[in-house]
């Protein structure tokens, strides 16, 4: 499991400070040291892998409560067996907005012909 932060912060426009937690395959598996992680974060990203076919909404409300912080997720490889709700819970992927900056959020990014990578975490940045 890791975790990363990032700051986005746009400081010539004096744009607010939005601190977004990363985190990704927990698989099925809460472990309190996050919650160090991501004290003070805003918003909590999880990059899929949350269960283990199945578990997920385990998962992400010990998460969300823990931290007292709002979590958006998506689905990874694993995170099957969904129905409906969990659809709507774990989409393929997110476009998040903050801080007058654009978060695309997705677990698996499909390899191109200039890539042999399998499974990454991907996000891109942008203002």
């Amino acid at each position: 499991m890791s975790a990363t932060m990032i700051q986005a912060l746009d400081e010539s426009q004096q744009a607010p400070l939005v601190k977004l937690g990363l985190i990704s395959d927990t698989h099925a598996v809460f472990d309190p040291a996050v919650v160090v992680y991501f004290s003070g974060m805003h918003q909590i990203l999880h990059a899929g892998d949350v269960g283990h076919h199945g578990s997920h909404k385990e998962v992400l409300q010990q998460l969300a409560t823990s931290t007292s912080t709002p979590v958006l997720a998506v689905a990874g490889n694993v995170d099957d067996k969904l129905d409906a709700a969990g659809h709507c819970m774990l989409p393929s992927h997110r476009v998040i907005h903050a801080a007058g900056w654009v978060v695309l959020l997705v677990h698996i990014v499909a390899a191109g012909p200039a890539t042999k990578s399998e499974h990454c975490i991907a996000f891109a940045v942008s203002a």
